[in-house]
C-alpha cells in the first residue's frame, strides 16, 4: 500500500512541477489586425515589425489633458515618443487625417509584435519613434 500511494506522491509532485514552465518566454499576443511597423529605439536600433500591438490591442492608449483616448492604430501615421516623468511618457501621434495629439502614456506599456527572426517586445519608455507602414 505504501508503493501506491508513493506512486500517486510522486505522480501529482511531477504534474506540478511541469505546469509551472508556461509558455514559452518571449510570446506576444495574436491582435485582431496586422499592422506593420518600423519601430526606432532610443538606442538608435531601427526594427521592422508585423502584427504589431499596444499590451495585445491594435490601438494607442493615453491621456489627452485630463480625458483618456483611445486611437486605432489604423488611424495613426507615425509615434513620436519624449520625455519621461515619474511613470508617464510623452507621444506625439501625427494621424492620418493630418491631425496631431499630444498624449501622456504608461512608461511601462508593452508595445508587442512579430520580426523575420522572432517575436518581439519593448516597453513605451524604451522607443523613440514608430512609423506605421
Amino acid at each position: 500500500m505504501k508503493r501506491v500511494w508513493l506512486s500517486i506522491f510522486v505522480l501529482l509532485g511531477a504534474l506540478v512541477l511541469l505546469g509551472m514552465g508556461g509558455g514559452p518566454q518571449g510570446s506576444v499576443p495574436e491582435p485582431d489586425e496586422n499592422h506593420a511597423v518600423s519601430l526606432l529605439d532610443r538606442s538608435g536600433t531601427n526594427t521592422a515589425i508585423s502584427q504589431f500591438s499596444m499590451d495585445g490591442n491594435t490601438y494607442f492608449e493615453g491621456w489627452l489633458g485630463d480625458g483618456k483616448v483611445t486611437v486605432f492604430f489604423r488611424n495613426v501615421k507615425s509615434i513620436e515618443f519624449g520625455e519621461i516623468s515619474g511613470e508617464d511618457v510623452q507621444a506625439r501621434l501625427a494621424l492620418k487625417s493630418g491631425e496631431t495629439l499630444q498624449v501622456v502614456s504608461r512608461k511601462r506599456a508593452m508595445f508587442y509584435g512579430k520580426t523575420s527572426y522572432g517575436n518581439y517586445q519593448i516597453r513605451a519608455s524604451d522607443i523613440a519613434r514608430i512609423k506605421f507602414q
